[in-house]
């Protein structure tokens, strides 16, 4: 059996849905979208459906309706209706569930509200579903909300709108099975600026995350297990999962009735497979990156003009509204202002610093968007518009090392 991850966001990745779609023995390809940060530029090329058994959609910080991601929109939704065509078992989540119901007749539009943050859902108490929603605590993060699509089965709703439906082999969900702790973090390296604007705290998310670990692999490991008996095997063939039997196609799928002498009961070897994931391309920094390189190799920060007179740091090659190529690069200062902050006890190989920090969000002097990057500084001296300064590495070769961390300024 083979599923297919389509990440739409350069800092998505699979989380618990991964770890149990592993667990289950069934092999796994991930499809990146957008490869940079910030960028709503994206592949338009799509694998073709039919070659897998289920597809995963995750989420995204970019609304379906938006003109800047028509270009990988607009393919993926047929993308979509042909896997739907096909037979193939959907999953989206979040933005995911956004596709299924703009592929399928539905709509997508902003909310009245945002919702972020651990929060319950209601599931609709009607007899004869096929799949049923735990009401939670999911983890949700959208700014807009799905229709159901004529034909579809909703399954749950909150105060916001609808929550899941479920249209032949497709489920959608509006909030976000696959999070955990390490995902949330992912998140918030590019995505802070937006609980900024809506001034929420990042770090109980985080401490609700860690507090509701073992329970929301349960409540994921639930739904996936609820979809996949009756919607994982194409063309109504039927799927046995962890058995092994000579004539059957790689010894786990097979269609029409199981085989007298095939069994279940463990004693069999399970196949399995190592996955390898892997982006085997390079690229070079290019004129826009590559000059802001050279600037920190400089001790020094450059940003770029967006279409509005907005200067952006660090730069982006491309307009995050309008998707435009961006040519005008500015200098702004070393120092800045925290604008959001949470507190990283907990310090991991490769992060900035051997001790405790903060990951901040800094918007530097001259600029109109923050960078998130560390300070070194006590707990107890973090706090909202905190001035701080770079502290570059003595030796410098034109890399994001050369910027060691930010400082209080003295």
């Amino acid at each position: 059996m083979k599923a297919l991850h389509i990440h739409h966001d350069a800092n998505s990745s699979p989380g618990l849905i991964g770890e149990l779609v592993s667990d289950r023995g069934i092999d796994s390809v991930q499809h990146q979208v957008c490869l940079q940060p910030g960028s709503p530029a994206g592949n338009p090329e799509f694998p073709n459906p039919a070659e897998f058994d289920l597809i995963f959609l995750y989420g995204s910080r970019w609304s379906v309706y938006e003109e800047a991601v028509a270009h990988w929109v607009t393919p993926e939704l047929e993308f979509l209706r042909q896997a739907d065509a096909a037979g193939v078992a959907v999953l989206g989540m979040c933005f995911g569930g956004q596709l299924l119901s703009a592929a399928h007749g539905g709509g997508v539009a902003p909310g009245h509200t945002p919702e972020i943050g651990w929060l319950s859902i209601e599931s609709i108490a009607e007899s004869g579903h096929t799949v049923d929603i735990d009401p939670g605590p999911w983890m949700q993060w959208h700014f807009d909300c799905f229709q159901i699509p004529d034909g579809a089965q909703a399954l749950a709703y909150s105060d916001a709108g609808p929550q899941a439906f479920i249209l032949r082999k497709n489920l959608a969900v509006q909030f976000h099975p696959e999070v955990n702790r390490l995902v949330l973090e992912e998140w918030l390296e590019d995505d802070l600026d937006q609980l900024a604007d809506l001034g929420v705290d990042p770090e109980p998310l985080l401490t609700e995350a860690d507090r509701q670990r073992d329970a929301s692999r349960e409540r994921a490991a639930r739904l996936l297990d609820d979809f996949l008996p009756s919607r994982s095997a194409k063309n109504e063939n039927v799927f046995y999962s962890h058995v092994s039997h000579p004539g059957w196609s790689g010894g786990t799928r097979t269609g029409g009735q199981m085989p007298e002498e095939a069994t279940t009961s463990g004693e069999e070897d399970v196949l399995r497979a190592p996955l390898v994931l892997e982006y085997p391309f390079k690229r070079t920094t290019g004129p826009v990156i590559g000059a802001f390189l050279t600037a920190l190799r400089e001790g020094r920060f450059i940003g770029i003009e967006d279409d509005q007179g907005k200067v952006l740091c660090p730069p982006v090659e491309y307009d995050p509204a309008s998707g435009a190529s961006l040519t005008k690069l500015v200098p702004v200062g070393s120092e800045g202002e925290v604008l959001f902050w949470s507190w990283n006890q907990s310090v991991r190989d490769g992060q900035p610093l051997d001790h405790p920090f903060a990951w901040a969000m800094v918007k530097l002097d001259g600029a109109d968007t923050p960078m998130m990057h560390a300070v070194d500084a006590p707990h107890d001296a973090m706090v909202t518009g905190l001035r701080v300064r770079a502290k570059f590495a003595e030796e410098r070769i034109g890399s994001m090392d050369d910027l060691l961390c930010f400082e209080p300024v003295s």
